[in-house]
């Protein structure tokens, strides 16, 4: 897949893109956060037209939010960082993909210039939403595009009759319904970060843990224990973590994962983890003392062993 940036296209007077393949190709548009069932199946859906078609394809997305950036509602967080996304884009198949910094001036972009944009780069068919909207303050919509180009139309997709959508997933998570929230991704949510050094408060009562300061991004996430999978050099390993801002004795500011990785002893400090949530195993509570933290974390881990239907 190339990754091409558009912010300069967009500012020459030349809508024609330099040193791009001149073929007709076959693109979608949108956020695409959480990559989830339904923007898999858009994808594939427009790979299936594509080959159809005869067509290379590509996707057009933005960095930054629409609805957060214009404040259409509350920036409430990102199911997968912009990095993240691009490489489920390079995993999907499609062969290029066309990012956008959408700004306010973006917004501002009139429909029929957005459409200028596409035949600039050569899209000769749309895989859509039927609730698609472009330009400024959405006046563009599916029949205005087809007056210009071949749309093809991606139904609402439905899982256990819920419409899927990132919004509906960032619910679920809220709620701390993690298991729901993975049917509808397609795969375990996880959390990517730096072990960083804490306080080593866990220590002192022989619970070691590795710390990650968690970006404003996943504020959504409710405060508690998670039973997690957690990828180390690509070895996977089991473990229970808090996502929080640990109120008993080390408190932060800022939210924090702290994980506990089952038998293991080994200095991390430095080293990226990937924590993928398996299942929420309760709310974060204030402990009065050490003792009975210690013996919380003891009764969680047998709870998550328990549900993974074994023991350590």
């Amino acid at each position: 897949m190339e990754l091409i940036n558009l912010d300069s296209y967009l500012e020459s007077k030349d809508l024609k893109l330099n040193n791009f393949n001149k073929e007709p190709i076959a693109i979608t548009i949108g956020v695409f956060d959480g990559f989830h069932l339904a923007h898999k199946a858009l994808l594939d859906k427009l790979i299936e037209v594509g080959k159809e078609k005869h067509l290379k394809t590509g996707a057009i997305t933005f960095s930054l939010h629409p609805d957060f950036v214009l404040n259409k509602r509350i920036n409430d967080g990102y199911l997968l960082s912009f990095d993240e996304r691009v490489k489920k884009f390079s995993e999907s198949g499609i062969d290029f993909l066309f990012v956008f910094t959408f700004s306010e001036e973006f917004s501002k972009i009139s429909p029929s210039k957005f459409e200028e944009i596409l035949l600039g780069l050569n899209v000769n068919t749309l895989v859509l939403g039927k609730d698609t909207k472009y330009g400024y303050l959405g006046r563009g919509d599916i029949n205005s595009l087809k007056k210009r180009f071949n749309v093809i139309e991606f139904s609402d997709y439905y899982l256990d009759g819920n419409l899927i959508h990132s919004e509906y997933i960032r619910k679920l998570l809220k709620n701390g319904e993690i298991e729901k929230a993975n049917q509808a991704l397609g795969y375990n949510f996880y959390i990517k970060g730096i072990v960083s050094r804490g306080r080593q408060i866990g220590r002192t009562y022989n619970v070691k843990t590795a710390n990650i300061d968690l970006m404003d991004q996943y504020n959504y996430l409710v405060n508690g224990v998670y039973g997690v999978y957690v990828y180390l050099d690509g070895v996977k390993h089991l473990g229970i973590c808090n996502i929080g801002n640990n109120p008993s004795f080390n408190y932060t500011e800022i939210k924090k994962l702290e994980v506990n990785i089952f038998d293991f002893d080994q200095d991390i400090y430095g080293k990226e983890l990937t924590v993928e949530l398996v299942t929420f195993i309760r709310r974060e509570v204030v402990f009065n003392k050490k003792e009975e933290l210690k013996e919380q974390i003891e009764k969680d881990t047998k709870k998550y062993l328990e549900y993974l239907g074994g023991t350590l």
